[in-house]
């Protein structure tokens, strides 16, 4: 359903359907909904990255012509946690998170690693990014420097232990682009850049949030819900025209109604179906 409280806001806007109504079937009333119940559920998918839960929300139907609990949505997207202000998303993971070779030093990259100026003769080394060795494809690697005794053998380096980033799989995510901005320092071997971004929130999508602010005219409307069907005869214009954020109004009736379906429309000359909510 849509935010009733748009609905509302179109009432200057609309559609009299009192001569559109065909009494030769009986309208039907009803007091609650099929896809309705007393606790309709909302959630974000599953995903093992974020606490079960996170922003799922409840919309409560105080109507107890309905069943007790449904799932009225569950989102294609996990929910996103917040980390100091900042969307956690865990996009890699270590293979070896722990090196535990000891070390001595300790440069930034395999070209400073080539430019360590005096170097013992047996030093060991971390080096922060290791990605130009073709045998690590990310993360840092712990390199020994053997200088050799004799003048015709060169000297070499023997890596003893790496680390590797992986990618983790990450499903897409929905987040709130903000004006907030923050600053951030970004370094790939010894380069270094500040950039600033505007930051995205999680927050305000939180579905205790999002319930409350667009679907609070809803909620009260649920609770004394009277749902019509009757038949109509549209006009192929008026099926086109169709529109569930403007209400219908029926002078017979005295009231405004939100749309909730039309249904098997053929033709102008064959009456179809059509549910109508009272919103008054």
């Amino acid at each position: 359903m849509k935010p009733l409280a748009d609905v509302l806001g179109n009432m200057p806007q609309a559609k009299d359907w009192s001569g559109k109504i065909d009494y030769s079937t009986r309208p039907k009333l009803a007091y609650m909904l099929p896809e309705i119940a007393i606790k309709n559920l909302y959630t974000w998918a599953k995903d093992e990255t974020v606490p079960a839960g996170l922003g799922d929300g409840v919309q409560i139907a105080s109507n107890e012509h309905l069943e007790q609990e449904r799932k009225a949505m569950e989102l294609p997207f996990a929910a996103s946690e917040m980390l100091n202000d900042l969307l956690k998303i865990g996009q890699f993971y270590r293979n070896n998170p722990i090196l535990e070779t000891p070390y001595t030093m300790t440069v930034p990259n395999m070209v400073a690693r080539e430019q360590i100026p005096e170097i013992g003769d047996m030093e060991t080394v971390l080096v922060e990014d290791a990605s130009d060795d073709p045998t690590v494809p990310s993360g840092s690697a712990i390199y020994t420097f053997y200088r050799q005794v004799s003048s015709d053998q060169p000297d070499t380096w023997v890596k003893e232990e790496q680390e590797e980033y992986y990618i983790n799989g990450i499903e897409p995510r929905i987040a709130l682009l903000t004006d907030t901005t923050r600053t951030f320092t970004l370094k790939q071997g010894i380069i270094t850049q500040q950039v600033t971004r505007r930051v995205a929130d999680f927050t305000g999508l939180h579905f205790a949030v999002l319930l409350p602010k667009y679907h609070e005219i809803t909620q009260r409307v649920l609770a004394r819900v009277q749902l019509f069907t009757v038949n109509v005869l549209l006009t192929a214009q008026d099926f086109a025209e169709l529109d569930s954020t403007v209400p219908i109004w029926i002078e017979q009736f005295k009231d405004y109604y939100y749309l909730n379906k039309v249904t098997d429309y053929t033709s102008e000359a064959v009456p179809c179906e059509a549910e109508l909510i009272k919103l008054n």
